[in-house]
């Protein structure tokens, strides 16, 4: 469907969000039972506050993902790419090969946990009639303070809601979080909405159900704010994730199929809850196996990489802290090597020296060369 009726969340609705135990301060009292009394309660939260653990896996699916503009309209953009994720004692790689669109045929996009984050890249397939010197080029890989793949890359991040267990989403507080738009706004002070969370029963160890309201606010260029217009102005539902098919493998429930939904506001809108669906993605499982770590090392990152670090805390806009990196072995960012770059790349004077612009300038082709190939591709195939 394009066009639904959603409501904002109730956040009198009763639904889990991280809620933890409180114990009542109790007075002191002499007797025994008292005593034994306090010492029972004590013991809850620690009880509550455990976390079920599910086994090492690997997972392979297919994402298709579809985007549109206009209710009512064709997709302006549709995508078919192959997933495969593995996940062992909190740790999770996942990597996506499109099939779909023609432009993106065989690019590989693969994401993985770091200690403090995580890291991304992508492996261009060659091109007919490449020139000798582009083998040279040494790929890069961008890292980023978060504890999921960026939003804006559905394919991957969707994989990650369905299948990380005990998923670390961006919360900021007893109903809020921050709004899943892109890697860039995940901080923003403005990017904040409600939520609603489900987990897979019994074990709630994936998420079953995800909304996500915004707070009448969005972004335009340079991330301007814009506030909606009533209907709008205290929100809408943004963002729908829904489990719709499980399994079970050796006494634990594992997810099989799930859809992510992003809306729109309607023209001509009455309430909050005329929506159209921008953005639709159906996840499908097919093979679901033990951890299986050949798997992992047949894709493994290419041997040296230039890392575009976004780990340090308070860089200035559009800088990132860059290094090699070998065989995806990644520093802490509280590394004092890492500390030490950062500080040295906060500090940059906005005018310098040319060897500075040289610099600068090489850094900017090893950024931006994945969206030129992108472009360059999409060009060829069209002459």
């Amino acid at each position: 469907m394009n066009r639904s009726r959603l409501f904002l969340i109730n956040p009198s609705r009763k639904h889990i969000e991280g809620q933890c135990w409180e114990v009542a301060p109790f007075r002191a009292l002499a007797s025994l039972f008292s005593w034994v009394l306090l010492s029972v309660c004590s013991v809850v939260p620690v009880h509550a506050a455990k976390q079920p653990t599910a086994p090492a896996f690997t997972a392979e699916g297919t994402i298709s993902t579809a985007f549109y503009t206009l209710p009512g309209t064709p997709a302006v953009y549709m995508s078919e790419c192959r997933v495969f994720i593995s996940s062992s004692n909190g740790w999770w790689q996942i990597e996506g090969v499109f099939k779909q669109p023609d432009t993106m045929a065989g690019t590989t996009e693969n994401c993985r946990r770091l200690p403090d984050g995580v890291r991304c890249f992508f492996l261009w397939p060659k091109l007919s009639g490449d020139a000798p010197n582009t083998k040279a080029v040494t790929p890069s890989a961008t890292a980023y303070a978060i504890s999921f793949p960026p939003p804006e890359r559905t394919e991957l991040f969707v994989t990650w809601l369905a299948l990380c267990p005990n998923a670390e989403l961006p919360t900021t507080g007893k109903g809020t979080i921050r709004r899943l738009l892109t890697a860039e706004l995940l901080n923003h002070p403005n990017n904040e909405g409600q939520y609603a969370i489900h987990y897979l029963e019994p074990d709630d160890v994936f998420v079953s159900e995800l909304v996500i309201t915004n707070n009448g606010i969005d972004f335009g260029i340079n991330q301007t704010l814009i506030t909606n217009r009533p209907p709008f102005h205290n929100g809408y539902t943004e963002s729908m994730y829904q489990l719709t098919k499980t399994t079970n493998v050796n006494g634990m429930t594992f997810p099989l199929e799930a859809t992510y939904r992003k809306f729109a506001p309607l023209r001509n809108a009455s309430t909050s809850g005329d929506l159209f669906e921008m953005l639709v993605a159906r996840l499908r499982i097919d093979k679901l196996t033990s951890f299986d770590s050949q798997h992992v090392s047949d894709n493994a990152s290419p041997p040296v990489m230039v890392a575009l670090d976004r780990r340090p805390p308070n860089l200035p806009d559009g800088i990132t802290v860059n290094h090699m990196v070998t065989n995806d072995q990644w520093l802490a960012a509280k590394d004092p090597r890492i500390v030490e770059l950062a500080s040295t790349y906060r500090h940059m004077p906005k005018k310098a020296s040319p060897h500075w612009g040289l610099v600068m300038t090489l850094v900017v082709l090893l950024t931006t060369l994945p969206v030129t190939v992108f472009v360059f591709r999409s060009k060829s195939k069209n002459i």
